[in-house]
């Protein structure tokens, strides 16, 4: 069995985060990125 971690947001949905980074500011760090779901799928 593979085990992975899939992050979620503060309301229980998935992260997307596509072409994601992580940036830090005064102490915290933010995770960026597009969310790509439904209408904003880009190919």
């Amino acid at each position: 069995m593979i085990k992975t971690y899939r992050p979620i947001d503060q309301n229980g949905e998935p992260v997307h985060a596509h072409g994601g980074q992580i940036i830090a500011h005064e102490g915290w760090c933010y995770w960026l990125g597009e969310d790509r779901r439904g209408r904003n799928k880009v190919s």
